[in-house]
């Protein structure tokens, strides 16, 4: 099948599977950066479930929907600081998961701009 004018035939999807705690800031610079800066209109979505440092254990949920996002723990208060979803002493760290649907994306590009979230020397 031929697209029709106006389609967008390159559309790519590109997951990201990472151990660890991101830095909410460093996350929000590279998050603002590929949905803001890039070529316009080239991300079309991003979903996630993340896991931060600091005292907010609880996972996070990103969407975003071309230049709007919205990022939010998930769960109840009770775990705010209690290390409640941590898991028992020496378990795995948690795994952060996100999707980018976009036109034209590099898996190794955001893949290695997603790396650099992490704190440094983790």
């Amino acid at each position: 099948v031929t697209p029709g004018p106006g389609h967008v035939t390159r559309v790519q999807t590109a997951t990201l599977r990472e151990a660890g705690r991101l830095d909410l800031e460093l996350f929000k610079t590279w998050l603002c950066d590929l949905l803001w800066e890039r070529e316009a209109d080239s991300v079309y979505r991003v979903k996630g479930l993340l896991h931060f440092t600091g005292e907010d254990a609880r996972p996070h949920a990103l969407q975003a929907v071309h230049e709007v996002w919205d990022l939010k723990p998930c769960g109840g208060s009770e775990a705010v600081g209690t290390g409640a979803l941590e898991g028992p002493q020496g378990a795995a760290p948690p795994v952060n998961q996100l999707v980018v649907i976009a036109r034209s994306v590099s898996q190794e590009s955001l893949r290695a701009e997603f790396l650099a979230c992490f704190p440094p020397g983790t």
